[in-house]
């Protein structure tokens, strides 16, 4: 598979992981997504008296998550409404304050692990387990960061290779490259969630998502490669724009082209979200 190597201009990314107004603390309320390349939702965060996310609502039908944490703030575990039919709950463990390990619980039996791995600078660089796809298992994924920065600007997908299941394929399923803006991420108003508890793909190959890394600034630019037998777009291109209220997007416009290797003529879809956040004076 050719991995394609971008110039400076897209491996530009910033650093801001704190928020920005000091006269008041937001934090996100409603993402509020249309149909379009991505998956349609309304997302809905719910937080207690110490601003810990307690509950998200992802929109669709009676499905959302709840969490819960230790006297310390730190999250234990991250339990689904419909337990028997879906996905179950996500017990997590630490070391040196950072999640090492998660397992997946259906019926309280594990069925499935995730497995992290972070550099010197406590980003994450690896997740084994807990990642996969509607059209087939993933089990590895790598992260790839320039100088300080906490935005990924290379995620790599691998799937599982050999007959026995257990070595990792030599090359990626999927590649996304990533550019940045300089603003708040929605998400990273979260407090002590190192890891995203549930993000939609960015297109539908990779579906729901959890435990993914959190950025710290918004994606404007996100190219993705796929090395995947049976589809028929194998690259994309998200170009995103945002409105801000100061540093916070209230309102992004995605623009998803699709570019068919054949040669024939592009896929181009527009969708907008809109995010409203819980404000309030210090």
């Amino acid at each position: 598979m050719l991995l394609v190597v971008f110039g400076a201009a897209y491996l530009f990314s910033c650093n801001k992981n704190d928020f920005p107004d000091p006269k008041k603390i937001c934090q996100i309320k409603i993402m509020d997504r249309e149909p379009g390349p991505t998956v349609a939702s309304t997302f809905i965060y719910q937080y207690n008296d110490k601003r810990l996310l307690t509950k998200l609502n992802p929109g669709l039908a009676s499905w959302f998550l709840t969490f819960d944490y230790n006297d310390q703030g730190r999250l234990l575990v991250v339990r689904d409404s419909i337990p028997n039919e879906f996905r179950g709950y996500y017990s997590l463990t630490y070391q040196n304050g950072l999640v090492t390990k998660i397992d997946r619980y259906i019926n309280h039996n594990i069925v499935e692990q995730g497995f992290f791995v972070y550099d010197s600078r406590g980003r994450l660089i690896e997740k084994r387990g807990l990642v996969g796809s509607p059209l087939f298992a993933m089990a590895m994924a790598r992260y790839e960061y320039a100088g300080n920065s906490r935005n990924p600007i290379r995620e790599l997908f691998f799937r599982l290779g050999g007959e026995s299941g257990q070595e990792i394929e030599a090359y990626p399923a999927v590649i996304r490259e990533n550019k940045y803006d300089n603003k708040i991420n929605p998400q990273k108003t979260l407090i002590n969630q190192p890891l995203s508890p549930l993000i939609h793909g960015d297109d539908f190959v990779l579906g729901p998502q959890f435990f993914e890394v959190i950025p710290d600034n918004n994606v404007v630019y996100m190219k993705m490669t796929r090395n995947i037998e049976g589809v028929y777009f194998m690259w994309l291109e998200n170009f995103n724009t945002y409105e801000y209220d100061g540093h916070y997007p209230t309102f992004q416009t995605l623009r998803a082209v699709q570019h068919d290797p054949d040669g024939g003529p592009d896929l181009e879809r527009i969708t907008h979200t809109k995010m409203s956040y819980d404000c309030k004076n210090r």
